[in-house]
């Protein structure tokens, strides 16, 4: 039998191989490093400039009015870091869709401005059928509109506020606060109606200008034309409209009230002008902004 001269070598498992089969079995220590874990979206609805929402607004002359028959717009995306944030752009946006506020009172219909403290009595928000409660603390329309992110919300908008059911509702405040108190045949304002407002613009006016009758009958029909009598008494001592300050003349008594007659007619002329770029700039802007959330609204679908 012959031995061998070289001593028995025992064959083992390298140490640096072992290492890593053995950590794929045990569960990492305390003070190693951990995978992060997944980001919930309803976990952190305080983060700034998180909060979303996707509108479908509905301009609607009564709240019983068919959804259908409504003046339905393009999505708007709005965003914002608190939920009145998001209702300040809303309201911003859509505030020329919104006229006076109706109320009635002892069966008596008026009007109040719309201002945004009554923003509940104006708009309504609308998911799955469902009107959305409006009396939400601060800290709960946040949570709801963060839960809601990503989803299409309808937006309710009211000419004249919720006080408005029916069509039964909008007749009767149309008669009492809209709607001329007397119309001619063709339905325009009457000629009682149209004097009053050509008085009205003579006692207003006069002092500055002069004109012919059918200058001062043109400038009241340009008021009265739109049949809505509660914008009339504001029409009337706004800016001179542009095309009929040209038919107007300053008042000549003396060089100096000659002059301040002039000056007042430049002054009307340069207030009429600053109106209409105000409005241009007004669609301008909401059109820009219109065209801004359609962006964020595709992009958001990638």
């Amino acid at each position: 039998m012959r031995v061998s001269p070289y001593p028995l070598r025992v064959r083992t498992t390298p140490q640096g191989l072992a290492t890593p089969l053995c950590a794929r079995s045990r569960t990492p220590t305390s003070g190693g490093p951990r995978p992060p874990a997944p980001r919930r979206v309803t976990s952190s609805p305080l983060e700034p400039d998180q909060f979303q929402l996707i509108v479908k607004p509905i301009v609607k002359n009564s709240v019983g009015q068919n959804e259908t028959s409504g003046d339905t717009l393009s999505n708007f995306l709005v965003d914002g870091s608190t939920f009145q944030d998001i209702l300040g752009k809303l309201r911003e946006t859509f505030s020329h869709r919104i006229k006076e506020r109706a109320v009635k009172q002892d069966g008596v219909w008026s009007m109040e401005p719309s201002t945004m403290s009554v923003w509940t009595k104006l708009m309504q928000f609308k998911y799955n059928n469902h009107i959305v409660d409006s009396e939400k603390t601060e800290h709960a329309w946040n949570f709801w509109v963060a839960s809601g992110r990503g989803k299409t919300i309808k937006l309710m908008i009211y000419e004249y506020g919720t006080a408005i059911t029916k069509a039964r509702d909008l007749d009767a405040f149309f008669a009492a606060c809209i709607r001329p108190v007397e119309t001619d045949r063709a339905g325009a304002t009457a000629e009682h109606g149209l004097r009053e407002v050509v008085s009205q613009l003579q006692a207003h006016w006069e002092s500055s200008f002069r004109a012919e009758t059918i200058v001062w009958r043109m400038w009241g029909n340009h008021i009265t034309r739109n049949l809505d009598r509660s914008t009339w008494n504001a029409a009337i001592t706004d800016p001179t409209p542009g095309d009929i300050i040209q038919l107007l003349r300053p008042r000549p008594s003396g060089s100096c009230q000659a002059g301040l007659g002039q000056q007042k007619l430049a002054l009307a002329c340069v207030n009429a002008s600053i109106a209409d770029s105000q409005q241009l700039r007004q669609d301008v802007e909401a059109l820009v902004w219109r065209l801004d959330s359609q962006d964020k609204a595709l992009a958001s679908r990638k």
